[in-house]
């Protein structure tokens, strides 16, 4: 007899939580079954009641557990990341050099190097690997590169002024060719890089295994811009939700192009507060094993441009949510939202959120988006909102790789004429190519979402 009532309870709570999100939509039926069941806890008599049915209804809604710890696997050296060849391993010192206008000197770490820099210099790293390099950089303009292969910066316990490996400030920083690896400090916030206001370039670098990639201040910088091009984020955050492959405050500008975002511990791919944020033609696949919570996440609106991304939600993630805008509140005078000519990829069981936007916005643009597997958004009555389309999983290149190119041609997949300004229509024009290019495409744009090409590692 109890296990037909809590066989039909659990059935009322499952379409009950169905008919909620179907008719609401602020949660998918897994959120609602997973924080019914946070909320029993602490309470034996209730769990006994209630836990069954909560069981039940699971089951029903095909609802996974994220089983297991987070795994981190060594760092890719290939690849995309060109290793450096056993010569170039074998020479030992000198390992770190300083260009100063037409002299250059050999140092002996970063931080001597951060010592002695001058405004405009340049910090050279041999390729290969570095241990325990960190160093503090304020006010200064300088770049700091690896010269002829990736140097590969392992924290090994160190962490300048408890942050960061890099902590940069106050000047002009382009960081290149370099790896920022395992990075963990006691307050589970250490990041490769530290910025803290100011400009930064960061291109082809890698952040892998550490507790945050990118993490910028939290006092507002409204002048300064934080620029990514070409360059991974591997397997970032603490499981604590509040540490992100990149965290971008309330910065002027954030743009990101061309990168590749996988395998979140709980915190965001990209997660970012500032008054610009371009995000154009990279892949956020957070793939098996990871548990991201949202891919893309605009937590106080601002001017935001997602233009031509591949984003996969994983199986096992943290947040239904794929993209957010605007879940803390507006901070910002002008709230903006073109979502442009993207793939969005829900693999979580349950139902998915493709976008969620809780902010009043003066513009909304949302077109030639290509949605795969089940999900539900919201969008307003005064959106421009055209030309987004379902695809069916047989219709994509190879989806169980993470190519969603689509190779079956329908009509409703046909890129159409839904009204966008010029400056808009040019989300189309490029491309993300696996791993690490955002190029200009050859041929015409016929085709919804990002057509994103390439090979999978």
């Amino acid at each position: 007899m109890r296990v037909v009532l809590v066989g039909a309870v659990a059935a009322g709570l499952y379409g009950a939580t169905c008919w909620v999100g179907a008719r609401w939509n602020p949660y998918t039926p897994a959120e609602w079954i997973r924080h019914a069941e946070h909320r029993l806890q602490g309470h034996p008599k209730l769990e006994w009641l209630l836990g069954p049915v909560l069981a039940q209804a699971r089951h029903m809604a095909h609802v996974g557990e994220a089983s297991g710890d987070f795994q981190v696997p060594p760092a890719p050296f290939a690849g995309a990341w060109r290793a450096p060849s056993p010569t170039t391993l074998q020479a030992e010192a000198p390992r770190i050099w300083l260009k100063h206008e037409q002299s250059r000197r050999v140092v002996g770490s970063l931080s001597e190097a951060a010592r002695l820099a001058h405004d405009g210099d340049v910090v050279e790293l041999a390729p290969g690997d570095h241990h325990a390099e960190a160093a503090v950089w304020r006010g200064k303009g300088v770049t700091i590169e690896g010269q002829g292969g990736l140097a590969r910066l392992h924290a090994d316990g160190v962490a300048a002024e408890g942050k960061a490996l890099l902590v940069l400030g106050g000047g002009r920083f382009v960081l290149r060719n370099l790896a920022f690896i395992g990075v963990r400090v006691p307050d589970r916030n250490g990041a490769g890089v530290r910025f803290e206001g100011g400009e930064l370039k960061v291109e082809h670098c890698l952040f892998w295994g550490s507790d945050s990639g990118i993490l910028t201040g939290n006092e507002a910088t409204p002048t300064s811009s934080l620029e990514v091009k070409g360059s991974e984020f591997g397997y970032l955050g603490n499981g604590d939700g509040y540490s992100h492959a990149i965290y971008a405050g309330r910065i002027a500008r954030l743009a990101v192009t061309g990168s590749y975002f996988h395998h979140g511990n709980i915190g965001h791919l990209i997660k970012s507060r500032a008054q610009t944020s371009l995000v154009h033609h990279n892949r956020l696949t957070d793939e098996a094993g990871g548990r991201a919570s949202y891919e893309l996440d605009f937590p106080n609106g601002g001017r935001v441009e997602v233009w031509g991304n591949v984003i996969e939600q994983s199986a096992t993630t943290a947040n239904s949510a794929m993209v957010s805008m605007g879940e803390e509140g507006g901070a910002w005078q002008v709230n903006t939202l073109s979502l442009l000519n993207n793939t969005l990829v829900n693999d979580a069981v349950g139902g998915g959120r493709f976008l969620v936007v809780r902010v009043p916005l003066d513009v909304a643009v949302v077109a030639h988006n290509a949605l795969v597997g089940d999900g539900v958004w919201s969008t307003g009555r005064d959106w421009l909102v055209a030309n987004n389309a379902r695809v069916d999983v047989d219709d994509l290149a190879r989806p169980d790789g993470h190519d969603y190119r689509i190779v079956h041609e329908a009509s409703r997949y046909r890129l159409e004429d839904a009204g966008l300004r010029p400056a808009e229509r040019w989300a189309a024009t490029q491309m993300y190519v696996h791993p690490l290019k955002a190029l200009q495409r050859e041929a015409p744009v016929t085709l919804i979402g990002a057509q994103a090409g390439g090979s999978t590692p």
